[in-house]
């Protein structure tokens, strides 16, 4: 990262943006402080008997606000016929046209505050707009480099502003992302689910049942949590042979391929039902071993490991992998883009409930009565899908299963072309970022 900064530093890109958008930055920065300033001096000098309210009232509603109005005004159209400028002709041509009217904008200032420190003040940018220009003029090919980075900026911020209050107001209707619509996503894409997403977990779920325990006693109980399509049951089986194993899912769909799998096996009990919710229904220390691969992430790990240890008798083991929150970083960094970008096509709030590090994990293990035996904090990579084929490829593994009922991936051309586009210009980043642990419970 720093190496790769400090390689765009040496190019006159990278200060023509940076100047740019600072210039930019700080000439909002100023409106704002010179608002706020106003009104504060004008309440403090209401307070200390210097101005009567009436004077203020007519100072706001006769000057300032109309002024304020113009202003904003006078910014956006200032800004948008720089935009129009910098595409339509070129950043050096546009560049020089916001000079002056900055110039225009700040005199108009004066004229009505009065006060020539506001005068220097505003002229900084334009200062920061003329250096551009002089580097600019000297990169001639730079003169038609794009100048979307700042406004594309803005747009996101408001778009996060208001898909924050969208969500809280979902929230507060109880429109919420529920498990049905993740078991839904599950079914659709059970039958194809060991193709194209097992295969690349199968090494770190395997690598977890090799740190089980060598042995069990002969009627041990193994609970199987997220069992998904029964190929951890019956790893856990081949392991302990005399042990009942009981695998549930969400998934009707996932359960009945797990069915197809293991229907030669008696030991091994399938149920349809949530994880957390069986496990809340058992009776303390009635398991010997809780084991669940990807699946806690889409529950609550804190309130399960709380379960778990209620669970489980002094001795046993509970053996699990989970995806951290910043999983996956290529695909839910293009996803956030899709969220700021169609804030108004979000569907449900929704709170992931994913771990942030392991400190979260180990802390909630040891306040549940936990030992930790192992605790791996890992990268798993992936192979990277062709361009093209990446939105499908992630609608039929279940990484994006409940998200794309959030957002209409599969319906809306518009919203799934800009997740496509985004996707197709990451080429790093796609690795599950996770958390594999076995820990043995207290015999307190």
């Amino acid at each position: 990262m720093i190496s790769k900064l400090w390689t765009q530093a040496h190019t006159p890109r990278f200060w023509i943006r940076l100047l740019l958008n600072t210039g930019l930055l700080i000439q909002f920065h100023l409106m704002i402080v010179m608002v706020v300033s106003f009104l504060a001096t004008a309440i403090h000098d209401s307070y200390s008997g210097y101005t009567g309210g009436d004077e203020i009232n007519d100072l706001l509603f006769d000057h300032f606000i109309p002024l304020c109005i113009a202003t904003l005004i006078f910014l956006c159209a200032e800004y948008t016929f720089f935009l129009i400028l910098a595409r339509k002709r070129s950043l050096l041509f546009a560049l020089r046209t916001l000079i002056v009217l900055n110039i225009i904008h700040s005199s108009i200032w004066l004229f009505f505050y009065e006060n020539p420190f506001t005068m220097i003040r505003l002229l900084i940018p334009t200062f920061l707009y003329i250096f551009t220009e002089r580097l600019l003029f000297y990169s001639p090919e730079d003169h038609a480099m794009k100048v979307e980075s700042f406004f594309t900026m803005i747009f996101r911020f408001f778009g996060r502003i208001y898909l924050n209050i969208r969500v809280c107001l979902f929230a507060l209707s109880g429109k919420w992302l529920d498990s049905s619509e993740i078991r839904k996503d599950y079914d659709d894409l059970a039958a194809d689910y060991d193709r194209t997403w097992l295969v690349h977990l199968k090494e770190t779920t395997g690598s977890l049942i090799s740190l089980l325990p060598d042995s069990l006693d002969p009627g041990s109980t193994i609970l199987d949590l997220g069992c998904g399509t029964g190929w951890s049951s019956g790893e856990l089986t081949a392991r302990y042979p005399n042990a009942r194993i009981i695998g549930i899912d969400l998934s009707p769909g996932m359960l009945k391929e797990a069915e197809s799998r293991v229907k030669e096996i008696p030991a091994i009990q399938l149920i349809e039902g949530d994880l957390l919710d069986d496990l809340q229904q058992r009776e303390p220390n009635s398991a010997d071993l809780i084991f669940s691969a990807w699946a806690i992430g889409y529950s609550d790990p804190n309130r399960f490991i709380c379960e778990a240890g209620r669970v489980l008798r002094p001795g046993g083991s509970l053996a699990a992998v989970v995806n951290k929150m910043d999983t996956l970083p290529a695909v839910f960094d293009a996803y956030r883009k899709t969220m700021y970008r169609f804030p108004h096509h979000f569907q449900k709030a929704f709170l992931p409930k994913f771990p942030y590090d392991s400190s979260q994990v180990k802390s909630r293990l040891a306040r549940s009565g936990f030992e930790i035996v192992h605790f791996q904090d890992f990268q798993l990579s992936i192979p990277i899908p062709p361009q093209g084929d990446r939105v499908n490829m992630l609608l039929k593994t279940g990484i994006l299963a409940g998200f794309d009922e959030l957002l209409p991936l599969r319906t809306n051309a518009k919203v799934r072309d800009f997740f496509s586009r985004e996707l197709g210009s990451e080429e790093t980043g796609w690795e599950h970022h996770g958390l594999l642990f076995l820990a043995r419970k207290g015999s307190r």
